[in-house]
């Protein structure tokens, strides 16, 4: 969802021009994506003398990696992306193998399958 407001104004000496957007996408009901932003733009001419300003502020908040190590992505999908060498059996045992937990896997991109 994304929300732009604008205003201008001037003559022919001066100009005014504000814009304010809000975004937000929740794609997971877990997940945040806020976005919000404010440009204020103008022009000031007197005589030979002629000045332009222009200030913009963005503010984004995520949080969007969430507590869920498998990503919302199947199984097979960690197995697809484990190389062809490695022997999953091996990782089979979560609890006693210091290898095969979340601290010593050794992909740090795709958890171990038999983690759940």
């Amino acid at each position: 969802m994304q929300n732009d407001v604008s205003y201008s104004a001037g003559d022919n000496n001066n100009s005014f021009y504000i814009s304010i957007q809000m975004y937000q996408r929740p794609n997971n009901p877990r997940d945040k994506n806020r976005r919000t932003g404010i440009r204020v733009a103008g022009a000031r001419t007197h005589g030979i003398f002629h000045a332009d300003y222009s200030l913009g502020f963005t503010q984004t908040n995520t949080d969007v990696s969430g507590d869920e190590p498998f990503q919302q992505r199947p199984v097979y999908w960690n197995v697809l992306n484990t190389p062809a060498e490695v022997d999953l059996t091996n990782y089979k045992d979560v609890d006693n193998n210091k290898f095969a937990n979340h601290n010593g896997y050794f992909n740090a991109y795709y958890p171990n399958p038999y983690c759940s």
